[in-house]
């Protein structure tokens, strides 16, 4: 099956020579736009399909094709002789408010009664827009790549930072002992179980643990105990906080999940949750 359709439309269409002879350049320019557009459709529908390993790879094979087949072939200034000639000014290219250029671009070149010289013009000017908007194009086409490539950088990025684990406040010296003693207190009151505590440090002092740690309590006693660390400043990192927490926390039965865990209601009796996390 074919997988690069417009892709290589775009590019037979750059190196195609005969349909500039029977085709006049108004016309071409159209379908050129038409393509480019398709092109880009393709490359967002692509990386829809693609797994995410691979969508880099193939943004930068567009781009390479894109830079190599087309623009390595482009001199773009290819249009100058023409702008300074009828005084144009290149932001305005196509140039189709010009009344003379506007007729010189939708003459056929073998259109009869046209002289040596007209056809001449004709001819190189056509030739020179023709490839002048496939720069254009090009350039658009690389400039959305390296869009999409910026952004698939930046969500990189941003998982990269996101904090995997907690980290309690205070000074590094002391916060192996307020996990311990966080864990113990948490023990005390059956939240969850005395195996899990070297699990439980390592969490809390911005390591990964070996294994999930059992939450034995209510799964809202869990969320209420997460939001109590954050609102009396006992830990830092918590822009994710309930995707750190599914990562590291588990109900007996089943697995916390992020979604869910923020829209769990408040628990009746908060004082129990308090009073570990405040004596921390």
């Amino acid at each position: 099956m074919e997988t690069h359709i417009f892709l290589n439309a775009f590019i037979e269409k750059f190196y195609s020579q005969g349909i500039r002879s029977v085709t006049t350049f108004s016309e071409l320019y159209d379908e050129i736009i038409s393509e480019s557009y398709q092109l880009q459709k393709e490359i967002k529908e692509k990386l829809i399909s693609l797994h995410p390993d691979n969508k880099e790879f193939y943004l930068n094979y567009v781009k390479e094709r894109i830079n190599v087949e087309i623009l390595g072939g482009i001199d773009s200034s290819i249009i100058d002789k023409w702008t300074v000639l009828f005084d144009l000014n290149k932001i305005d290219f196509p140039f189709i408010e010009n009344e003379k250029i506007k007729t010189i671009v939708s003459t056929w070149i073998d259109q009869p009664g046209l002289n040596f010289e007209k056809k001449t013009l004709v001819k190189n000017i056509q030739h020179d827009f023709y490839f002048y908007t496939f720069f254009l194009e090009a350039n658009r086409i690389i400039t959305f790549i390296d869009q999409l490539l910026q952004k698939s950088n930046n969500s990189k990025k941003s998982v990269l930072e996101t904090p995997k684990f907690f980290k309690l406040n205070g000074a590094q010296a002391t916060i192996k002992d307020k996990a311990t003693d966080l864990h113990n207190s948490l023990v005390s009151k059956n939240y969850i179980n005395e195996d899990c505590k070297k699990d439980f440090v390592k969490l809390f002092t911005g390591q990964k643990p070996e294994s999930k740690i059992i939450w034995l309590g209510l799964k809202s006693e869990l969320k209420l105990f997460i939001n109590f660390l954050i609102d009396q400043d006992k830990i830092e990192n918590c822009n994710s906080k309930w995707i750190i927490t599914a990562a590291n926390f588990k109900y007996p039965d089943e697995d916390v999940i992020s979604d869910k865990i923020k829209d769990l209601h408040k628990v009746k009796n908060e004082s129990k949750i308090k009073n570990i996390v405040t004596k921390i």
